[in-house]
């Protein structure tokens, strides 16, 4: 009975050993690059009953030190709501503007993503209840290329 107790205990150290290790190597920060593909997968709709009027809108600059602000075109924009992808769009005007209409109130995360393979994600809040949008509309999304 002791080497049963022995080879238990010794298994249950062994799996607590692996899955600590598969935490801590899910967890551990990376480079913060994914492909542009995960912002282009099928958006999720809201309930009926949670469309609204409000709109989101803005421009992507790229940003560099001591440059002037240029706007950048064909970039990705996901907008987020409560941890889901419910809007893509892809701007396609040289004035790099984008707009999210038809919202709800709520807290919102806009994702830009610029280039053809990776994408550096740049995550702002938006949040919308009434008359009040935070911060105000329309936004200016700054993207540092490397």
């Amino acid at each position: 009975m002791p080497l049963l107790r022995k080879r238990n205990l010794v298994l249950f150290f062994v799996i607590k050993i692996l899955v600590i290790g598969l935490f801590i190597s899910g967890c551990q920060e990376g480079t913060n690059k994914s492909p542009v593909s995960a912002l282009l997968v099928e958006p999720v709709s809201f309930n009926q009953a949670e469309d609204g009027d409000k709109t989101i809108s803005g421009t992507v600059i790229l940003s560099a030190a001591g440059s002037v602000e240029t706007p950048l075109p064909d970039v990705t924009v996901a907008l987020k709501y409560e941890g889901q992808i419910v809007s893509t769009t892809r701007t396609t005007t040289n004035d790099g503007k984008f707009f999210f209409t038809n919202l709800p109130e709520g807290l919102f995360d806009i994702i830009a993503a610029y280039g053809s393979t990776y994408y550096k994600e740049e995550r702002y809040v938006v949040r919308i209840a009434g008359q009040i949008q935070s911060p105000a509309d329309p936004i200016k999304i700054a993207v540092s290329v490397k």
